[in-house]
C-alpha cells in the first residue's frame, strides 16, 4: 500500500470516529455569562407619601362604614320605630 492510500483511509476513520463520539476536534463554545443581578428594592417606611396616602383612604373607608347613616335599616329622618 501506498503512503497516499494509508494517509486516506486513516482520515476516513478519523472522520467517521468524531461522528460516532459526538465531535472533532472543535471547540466548545463558552457558556453566556450569567444574568446581572437586579438591584435591590427599597422597603417602604412609614414616613413614605404613599404610605400616608394609603392610611388616608382606609381611615375614610371607615369612617364610611360606621355610624347611623351605614346602616340599611334606619332612615335619616327622627321618627321613633313602632
Amino acid at each position: 500500500m501506498c503512503f497516499e492510500a494509508v494517509t486516506a483511509v486513516a482520515t476516513l476513520l478519523a472522520s467517521a470516529g468524531s461522528l460516532f463520539t459526538g465531535g472533532g476536534t472543535k471547540e466548545k463554545a463558552a457558556p453566556p455569562p450569567p444574568p446581572a443581578p437586579k438591584p435591590p428594592e427599597t422597603m417602604p417606611s412609614p414616613d413614605d407619601d404613599a404610605v400616608r396616602r394609603a392610611r388616608q383612604r382606609q381611615a375614610a373607608t371607615i369612617q364610611q362604614r360606621s355610624g347611623r347613616a351605614s346602616t340599611l335599616l334606619t332612615e335619616l329622618t327622627r321618627e321613633k320605630l313602632g
